[in-house]
């Protein structure tokens, strides 16, 4: 079965989407569309050599890329943050830091691991991105 895809560029220009909100998605197996802002994050796992995107939703879309050819998310879109090697996150998608477990709570109920130093780096962006000023 071959997929169009000037198809579904054109169902993308007639459904008032435009590029930057969606996502295309392709490997020598897989083809997928998703929407940037249900993006929650994006982790590169070393051993299968696959980038995994979590959705909001709770599902997974497991991919195999580079992981630099996915961090050209983060240039494109200023919600998206590389806050460790491998592990790229969507701000708009946090709920709260818990500096006290030392994670990421995100809207889902979902939560990743980081260490204080970096959860205090990301509370400064944070920080600087909603009101303009550093702390």
């Amino acid at each position: 079965m071959k997929l169009d895809l000037k198809n579904n560029e054109k169902l993308l220009k007639n459904s008032r989407l435009d590029e930057k909100e969606m996502l295309f998605l392709k490997d020598k197996n897989k083809l997928g569309m998703i929407r940037v802002c249900d993006i929650e994050n994006i982790t590169y796992c070393s051993l299968k050599r696959e980038c995994e995107f979590h959705l909001c939703d709770g599902t997974t879309f497991c991919i195999k890329k580079k992981f630099s050819d996915i961090e050209k998310i983060q240039e494109e879109n200023k919600n998206f943050l590389k806050v460790e090697r491998g592990t790229i996150i969507n701000l708009s998608s946090i709920q709260s830091l818990n500096f006290k477990e030392c994670n990421i709570v995100f809207k889902s109920g979902s939560y990743l691991y980081l260490n204080k130093y970096k959860l205090k780096k990301l509370e400064d962006n944070l920080y600087l991105k909603y009101t303009g000023f550093s702390l």
